[in-house]
């Protein structure tokens, strides 16, 4: 019996070890540049740069597929703000807005309960959707004034719960607001009077989930009517738009590496270029120019983009939403000098639809503008056309000082001298053209055209 069980020992140490020794510690993820195919063990070495990624139309989903740990996407800047958690049971990450919402607000609602709220993560938007079609929805709150955001172009935002509030430790300038000891509503309601307020990390309800060190507050419930900041946050499927999104060359398709058009898709995919046009999301978003958040450029460079002004199937008016049949524009006022868009007066967009703004050229004055578009809306109420004149779209253009030099033509005896110009970049042309070599324009071949010319010596054409 003893000798059985000696031998069973011995074959079970070997069989371990035999496992062990198939084990390979290293970099497992596909995207870093120190990848090991043999790695069977994440030693959480791997070097990839997850911002990049995501900006090459890498989706969430198919980087974690890929071996890219969840926790390495935590306060990455994306799609309105920063990650600040991942959950791939769930399929979504939770995105915390860069910054508080300016001001203070009441909880709302108040004694009046709000049934169906909870504490736990990724219950922050039904909690909001319960808390606004409560019937409370004209008294100003903290979930309305989230719900009704739109901004960066998202109309997802939502008052979180507490639980979801707990990794808002990567939110950028969170850890600065306790400090001070600044205090904000999650969506959670405790009675018809009262609901949580968040103030720091310490964990005095089962509620929230502690990532915070000490501070000088506490997790705790207050007076509806008390007036508290406002941070949102938003989720993203974490699969959406993964084969869309994608870059040209390496791309995963059914285990098999394949450029995209094998597959059946597109190189890439961007929301807000003028190739998303037609895209049954914007029937989601308001009527307006995106994406919301401003542009910005350098005084004098040449610059192009893509801005979609969107008109979707309704519009509110007077507290109600009606069917828009059409948008005209009227106007369009605030570009910079310099630069043109591809709008036009009396471009009419119908219902649900989008019109590319192409943004392009070189602005030659710098400060803050308001690209202004006016129109006619008309709108079907009850069977009849009620047009609502002057609706006005925004969208903000910041021109900054040039810090990279604007080059061009720096001689002013040539045809195509560049007043602005700071940096010669060797496309200087003769005067009118009619003399060639005549640089100056005064009809003959001399000396300052040779010294000029000699000054062009060896540059590249290319």
């Amino acid at each position: 019996m003893k000798l059985h069980l000696f031998i069973f020992l011995l074959i079970a140490a070997c069989a371990s070890q035999a496992s062990h020794a198939q084990d390979v510690l290293g970099c497992n993820a596909i995207y870093a540049d120190n990848y090991n195919p043999d790695a069977t063990i994440n030693d959480g070495s791997c070097n990839y740069d997850i911002a990049d990624l995501l900006s090459q139309g890498y989706c969430i989903g198919e980087l974690l597929n890929g071996g890219v740990l969840w926790q390495d996407f935590r306060g990455i800047p994306y799609q309105g703000g920063v990650i600040v958690h991942v959950n791939e049971s769930e399929g979504k990450a939770l995105i915390c807005d860069d910054e508080d919402l300016p001001g203070t607000y009441s909880w709302g609602c108040s004694n009046e309960s709000v049934s169906g709220t909870t504490c736990g993560a990724y219950n922050g938007l039904s909690n909001t959707q319960e808390i606004v079609t409560n019937g409370c929805i004209n008294e100003p709150s903290a979930a309305q004034a989230a719900y009704l955001s739109t901004k960066d172009g998202y109309v997802d935002w939502f008052l979180p719960t507490g639980t979801e509030m707990a990794y808002a430790e990567a939110c950028p300038g969170w850890n600065e607001g306790f400090s001070s000891c600044t205090s904000y509503w999650t969506s959670r309601q405790v009675s018809s009077s009262q609901a949580y307020v968040i103030r720091d990390g310490t964990t005095s309800y089962s509620c929230f989930t502690d990532y915070f060190s000490t501070g000088c507050g506490y997790y705790n419930y207050a007076s509806k009517s008390s007036q508290y900041k406002v941070r949102m946050m938003r989720y993203v499927d974490i699969s959406q738009n993964c084969l869309e999104q994608g870059i040209c060359g390496d791309w995963q398709y059914n285990g098999e590496q394949l450029q995209p058009e094998n597959a059946g898709v597109g190189c890439s995919y961007e929301l807000f270029s003028c190739s998303a046009i037609g895209d049954g999301v914007w029937n989601q978003i308001v009527a307006g120019i995106y994406p919301a958040s401003t542009t910005s450029l350098q005084y004098g460079l040449g610059w192009e983009r893509d801005l979609i002004l969107n008109i979707p199937t309704t519009y509110p008016l007077d507290g109600n939403d009606y069917e828009i049949v059409d948008y005209t524009i009227t106007g369009i006022d605030g570009i910079p000098t310099g630069i043109s868009s591809g709008l036009q007066v009396n471009d009419v967009l119908g219902q649900n639809g989008q019109l590319c703004c192409s943004l392009s050229g070189t602005a030659l004055e710098e400060g803050t503008f308001t690209l202004t578009v006016t129109g006619t809306l008309q709108l079907s109420i009850l069977g009849n056309i009620l047009t609502v004149p002057d609706v006005q779209l925004y969208h903000t253009i910041d021109v900054v000082p040039n810090t990279d030099g604007i080059p061009g033509c720096i001689y002013s005896f040539a045809g195509n001298y560049n007043p602005i110009a700071t940096y010669d970049d060797g496309t200087c042309s003769p005067g009118d053209g009619s003399c060639p070599g005549d640089f100056d324009g005064d009809g003959l071949v001399g000396v300052i055209d040779i010294l000029f010319m000699l000054g062009l010596f060896n540059n590249s054409c290319d």
